[in-house]
């Protein structure tokens, strides 16, 4: 579906006026602070949160006792770095009985299982940690309970009414939580929950704490690192103390002593002092994430955590080749499911598809690409291995509330199912999957249609080809870090003649046009992907509309300044 191009109103001749108001930021005091982030002064006391006292005085006595603790960590990238935040803290502090467990994305699925909790009964665990997970797992933590284990929830989703039975619960979204800021991913939470313990005293750079560590006041800022990591893969808002998180996580990253994240920037060209937020969410956080989604997600959290240069090397080839793995098996099997729709007479109402070899993990990617190009709810199955269950995925344009659509459909295939509206999952019972066309096309002929419209655009404001220099640059600049509810600003630029053009990428996928000044300075655009996503062809020549953000490039030592496209269309 075509975006429909909406300027925003102009409120001020003053383009950072204009910019900040689009983003709900309009006092001084409100500029001061985004523009200016103070570590002391705008990130709040973290015994703000309700149960945070409970939880520092639990994680002491448990350290001061000895007892066996369990980070039970989410595989995906907020939950690695989640519970690297702790391991880094404990080893710190010199604590040794703890051990981090994360489980197997396609053979344990999500959240807490009863295997695990038996077998930490079994090995005689004291109290256990969730991070990035936990809220909604009741039956689990009820087992824990009443086998004399304490459980920490520690988690950012939304709590389910019935509460689990833990010793304790930091969620932001608890019904009562009156902490100001709610918009924390796992991470930020576990942050958090260490700068409360190193406030609290007991481990403190003159007594240290009962295992015989030392902290530094300060030293929490080192774990920023991974902070920012969570936060920009997890796509989480990037307004006020996230924000802040990661503005200085940037910073730490800088001077990062992690041999895995070392060893990961060289091998994927980021230059270390220069790194941006961009770096992270497009090349690092894919190779933290796909380790669970192909392998294991325990390889991502030993690149977060080893100190032997050697060890980081082997880990972040590794993922580095995994990632690499998935992105071709993806634009395979797009290629292939793109031919076979195109032959289609008639495009089915929801798309369903898939095969026992496709792998699990690689099955959110495929569909995203899919509903992009086909604007159409589609369904996705695989299992990739034959220990797995068939499992799938499934996106929708907002035509049907995807929930419904599985409740309908509900044990007459599914294991289980969840989600939400626009994106969910489900595992298929065994013999059950050549039944799941039938039942899909039966459960969509009785649920609700909702009305959808094209996707808005919104362009911040227009701008001239002469108005695209350092400048602007150094100005947009003082806007990072970009994220969720702090994108970077889209402008609207018209009647541009094409003066150069080319494709790259594998298969000519990728677009870059060259824009020419009256100076005779060629200003670059750059379109990722856009070669598949336009409905007309560029020319030499030709005249188009663009809607681009202004970026600098940073390639081997050379800085460019260049546009970003976001989307393109004939000059009108």
């Amino acid at each position: 579906m075509n975006k429909k191009w909406v300027l925003r109103e102009k409120i001020s001749d003053d383009l950072e006026n204009q910019i900040l108001f689009y983003r709900g930021i309009k006092t001084e005091e409100g500029a001061e602070k985004f523009f200016n982030p103070d570590y002391k002064r705008d990130l709040r006391d973290p015994f703000l949160f309700s149960a945070m006292e409970k939880i520092v005085v639990r994680i002491i006595k448990a350290v001061e006792n000895n007892e066996k603790i369990v980070i039970f960590g989410d595989y995906d990238a907020d939950g690695v770095c989640a519970s690297v935040i702790f391991h880094d803290f404990f080893k710190k502090i010199g604590f040794e009985n703890f051990k981090v467990y994360i489980p197997d994305r396609n053979r344990e699925g999500y959240g807490l299982n009863v295997a695990a909790i038996d077998s930490f009964l079994e090995n005689k665990v004291n109290l256990i940690i969730t991070v990035d997970c936990g809220i909604s797992d009741f039956e689990e933590i009820k087992r824990a309970k009443k086998g004399k284990v304490d459980v920490i929830v520690v988690d950012h989703h939304l709590p389910p009414e019935k509460l689990p039975p833990a010793f304790a619960i930091l969620d932001p979204f608890l019904e009562g939580e009156n902490y100001p800021f709610k918009q924390f991913c796992g991470a930020g939470l576990v942050f958090k929950i260490v700068s409360a313990l190193i406030k609290y005293s007991s481990f403190s750079a003159k007594g240290g704490s009962a295992s015989g560590g030392k902290i530094i006041p300060g030293w929490e800022k080192w774990l920023l690192d991974v902070a920012a990591i969570a936060t920009i893969a997890d796509m989480f808002s990037l307004t006020d103390e996230s924000r802040v998180l990661v503005f200085f996580g940037l910073e730490v990253l800088k001077k990062t002593r992690r041999p895995g994240l070392i060893s990961i920037f060289q091998k994927l060209r980021i230059d270390k002092l220069n790194i941006t937020e961009d770096d992270i969410g497009f090349l690092v956080a894919p190779c933290v994430n796909v380790a669970s989604r192909m392998a294991h997600a325990t390889i991502s959290f030993s690149l977060l955590t080893t100190a032997s240069p050697e060890e980081a090397e082997s880990f972040s080839q590794k993922l580095i080749g995994i990632n690499n793995e998935r992105k071709k098996i993806t634009e395979e099997l797009f290629k292939k499911v793109d031919s076979d729709l195109s032959q289609l007479s008639a495009l089915p109402e929801v798309i369903v598809l898939g095969d026992e070899s496709w792998p699990i993990g690689i099955l959110p990617l495929l569909l995203n690409k899919i509903l992009d190009k086909y604007n159409r709810p589609v369904i996705g199955w695989g299992r990739g291995d034959a220990s797995y269950k068939i499992k799938g995925s499934c996106r929708s344009n907002g035509r049907i509330n995807l929930v419904e659509l599985l409740t309908e459909i509900g044990d007459k295939i599914f294991i289980e199912y969840g989600g939400h509206a626009v994106s969910a999952g489900f595992a298929v019972k065994e013999g059950k999957i050549s039944d799941l066309n039938k039942e899909v096309e039966k459960a969509y002929q009785k649920i609700a249609y909702y009305d959808i419209e094209p996707p808005v655009l919104w362009l911040d404001a227009e701008l001239n080809l002469e108005e695209i220099d350092r400048n602007l640059l150094n100005f947009i600049g003082r806007f990072r870090p970009f994220g969720s509810e702090n994108p970077k600003p889209v402008f609207l630029l018209t009647n541009l003649k094409v003066h150069d053009i080319r494709v790259f990428g594998n298969g000519g996928i990728h677009l870059e046009i060259g824009f020419r000044k009256n100076s005779g300075e060629i200003i670059r655009a750059i379109g990722f992907f856009m070669v598949e996503r336009l409905d007309f062809s560029v020319e030499k020549g030709a005249l188009v509309d663009l809607a681009a953000s202004v970026e600098e490039n940073i390639f081997n030592g050379y800085s460019e300044l260049r546009m970003r496209v976001v989307d393109m269309r004939k000059a009108r």
